[in-house]
C-alpha cells in the first residue's frame, strides 16, 4: 500500500520510516500517538501540522539503553564527558526552543496584515551598483562570421566585417520604415529572435533590460544616453567589439533616489493607487500583481521588514526602507486576527525561529574579552 500510494521518499521501501524517538520532529502529534501504540499497531489518518496526512504503523519496539561503547569512543577521540554532556544539552534545549517558537507562529489566529510593496532596484542584473540613470533597450546583433565570441580576432580588413554591417543596416532601415511605434517594436522583437548573434538577448527579442551607461562597453551606452530618444526608436547600426548592433529604445530612467522621490510623490496625490503605482514603476516580482504580498503574520518576515509592516495604519505608506539590494516602499490595506494559509505555514515552519532569534540577538550586548580573542587556545 505505501509503495501504491505513499508520497513520502519511504515508499520505495514500502514506507519503512526506521526507527525513531519521541523526539522526532516530523510531526508531534503522530509520533505521540506511534508510542501510545502497541507492537504493530497503527494510527488512524492524521493531518500534520505541515497538511500532510499520514498513517504510521508500530513495526518494532526498541527499549531505551546505554551504548557501553559510546562513552569510551568520546573519550578516545579527547572529548572530556562533562563538555560533550553539555553540548548535547544546549542542542536537545535548541531543539526544543525552535519546536515551541514555530508552534507558537504556526497555531491560533495571529494578528496579521495584507502588505503591498514597492521595490527601486540598487543593483542590476549582474549585481552591480546602480547609482545613476538607467536605460531599457533591445539589440539585434549582426557579426563578423555570426561569430561574436571571437568576432575582436577578426581583422577589420576581412570581409565578413562588411557583410555585417551590410546586414545591421538592412535590417535597421527596415525597422524605421515601420512607422507604427508597437508594430516596429514587435517586428524588432521577431527580427532579433531570428537573426541575432547574441542568442541569449535573442530569445527574448533582444531584450537587455535596464542598465547603467557603465555596464555596457561604451561605443553601444554613448548613443543610448545622449541626446533626446522616443520610446521604440531605431539607433543605429552601431559597431562594437562584438559586431554591429541594432538598438531599440524602450525607455529611460533617473538613478534609485531620484526614482523614490518621483514614486513618493506620485503616491501623495490625492486617490493615488498604491497598487497602480507598483505596477507600473516596481522592480519586484510582485509588481505584476501590484506589489501585493498577500497577508503577513509575526516572524513570517525578516524583522527589519516585520517591524515596518506592523507599525503601520491601514492606509499608511512607509519611508524608504533601503537594503543591499534596493530601495523599498510597503503599504498595509488590512489589519486583522486570521489563522495561518497553507502557503504561510510552509514559511513560518522554515523561517519563524531564525528571524525570531534575530530579534532576539538584536537586543543582545554581544561582546568578546580581548584577552580571550587574543589566547590561542590550547591544540586539544
Amino acid at each position: 500500500m505505501a509503495k501504491e500510494y505513499s508520497t513520502d521518499p519511504s515508499a520505495t521501501n514500502g514506507g519503512d520510516y526506521g526507527y525513531i524517538t519521541a523526539s522526532d520532529t516530523v510531526d508531534q502529534a503522530w509520533v505521540n500517538a506511534l508510542f501510545k501504540l502497541p507492537l504493530n499497531g497503527m494510527t488512524g489518518v492524521m493531518l500534520g501540522s505541515d497538511g500532510t496526512y499520514r498513517i504510521g504503523k508500530v513495526t518494532d519496539i526498541v527499549p531505551a539503553q546505554t551504548n557501553p561503547n559510546y562513552q569510551k569512543t568520546i573519550e578516545q577521540a579527547g572529548v572530556s564527558i562533562s563538555a560533550y554532556r553539555l553540548a548535547v544539552r544546549y542542542d536537545l534545549l535548541f531543539n526544543k526552543l525552535q519546536t515551541a517558537i514555530t508552534k507558537q507562529a504556526t497555531t491560533g489566529d495571529p494578528e496579521q496584515v495584507h502588505a503591498w510593496e514597492i521595490e527601486v532596484a540598487t543593483v542590476d542584473s549582474q549585481g552591480n551598483p546602480v547609482t545613476g540613470p538607467e536605460v531599457k533597450a533591445s539589440h539585434i546583433l549582426f557579426s563578423p562570421k555570426g561569430d561574436p565570441n571571437n568576432a575582436s580576432s577578426i581583422p577589420a580588413s576581412d570581409p565578413s566585417w562588411a557583410a555585417a554591417e551590410k546586414k545591421a543596416q538592412a535590417a535597421a532601415d527596415t525597422l524605421r520604415a515601420i512607422t507604427d511605434p508597437a508594430k516596429r517594436a514587435a517586428a524588432f522583437a521577431q527580427m532579433a529572435k531570428t537573426e541575432s548573434n547574441d542568442t541569449t538577448s535573442g530569445a527574448n527579442g533582444g531584450d537587455l533590460g535596464w542598465f547603467t551607461q557603465g555596464a555596457m562597453v561604451p561605443q553601444f551606452s554613448a548613443p543610448l544616453f545622449t541626446g533626446t530618444h522616443t520610446p521604440d526608436e531605431i539607433i543605429g547600426p552601431v559597431k562594437t567589439q562584438y559586431g554591429y548592433h541594432v538598438i531599440l529604445f524602450v525607455a529611460s530612467r533617473p538613478g534609485p533616489s531620484q526614482r523614490v522621490a518621483q514614486i513618493q510623490k506620485e503616491l501623495a496625490a490625492p486617490g493615488a493607487s498604491f497598487s497602480a503605482i507598483a505596477k507600473a514603476n516596481s522592480d519586484a516580482t510582485d509588481a505584476v500583481a501590484g506589489g501585493d504580498m498577500g497577508w503577513v503574520a509575526p516572524l513570517q518576515l525578516d524583522p527589519s521588514i516585520e517591524n515596518i509592516l506592523f507599525g503601520l495604519k491601514v492606509g499608511q505608506v512607509s519611508a524608504p526602507h533601503e537594503t543591499t539590494g534596493g530601495i523599498f516602499l510597503y503599504e498595509i490595506t488590512q489589519k486583522e486576527k486570521r489563522a495561518i494559509d497553507s502557503s504561510q505555514l510552509t514559511t513560518l515552519q522554515g523561517a519563524a525561529f531564525t528571524n525570531w532569534y534575530s530579534q532576539q540577538k538584536a537586543k543582545a550586548n554581544i561582546w568578546q574579552s580581548p584577552d580571550i580573542a587574543a589566547a590561542t587556545p590550547p591544540a586539544s
